[in-house]
């Protein structure tokens, strides 16, 4: 195998790496979700759902520039809780602060239908991209995977050549030590 194709099979191997490694940074994370506001009473219920493999201590939650209340000591992994507020019609900016990461988003508190249904739209649309972004990534992976047997041999035989050479330079140096051991 020449330098060449060594450092191409590295750089493919690399950017496969990465590519395996982005839904799962992408996944990680805090997510506020609006579940339901009641125009009449302003009260709307909203859950914080932890997405990490990890729990989240200390974790606080704050409505636009009012000072944080603390939901609870820990937010266990993949867990969630709901908070209850109260707040007018319009954008607030929900914050959940914890002591390993702190997430914002913006949501709309509407009055009518049309409003919960432009933010119903909204989150169609980000669910949109997510699944366009997962698809140019199985395609950037398809890219880079040998799909043809020929390609698969051709890979398979680099392999076991790969493996041969470290094989036979462990024999190689286990009979240097061997030899260097007798000698003393």
């Amino acid at each position: 195998m020449t330098h060449k194709n060594f450092a191409q099979a590295f750089s493919k191997s690399l950017i496969l790496v990465f590519l395996l490694l982005v839904p799962i940074v992408l996944a990680q994370g805090i997510e506020i979700d609006l579940i339901e506001y009641n125009p009449d009473t302003e009260r709307a219920r909203i859950q914080v759902t932890n997405n990490q493999d990890l729990e989240l201590h200390n974790v606080k939650f704050q409505v636009d520039s009012f000072p944080p209340e603390k939901i609870g000591s820990v937010l266990k992994a993949n867990g969630a809780t709901m908070r209850i507020v109260g707040l007018s019609k319009g954008t607030h900016t929900i914050t959940v602060i914890s002591d390993e990461m702190t997430e914002s988003r913006e949501l709309s508190f509407q009055t009518s239908i049309e409003g919960a249904h432009e933010q119903f739209e909204d989150k169609q649309i980000e669910k949109r991209r997510e699944v366009q972004l997962e698809n140019v990534r199985e395609k950037e992976l398809e890219k880079f995977t040998p799909t043809t047997a020929t390609e698969k041999a051709k890979v398979s035989a680099r392999n076991l050549i790969i493996f041969a050479i470290a094989f036979i330079i462990g024999i190689i140096v286990y009979f240097f030590i061997k030899k260097k051991n007798e000698s003393t």
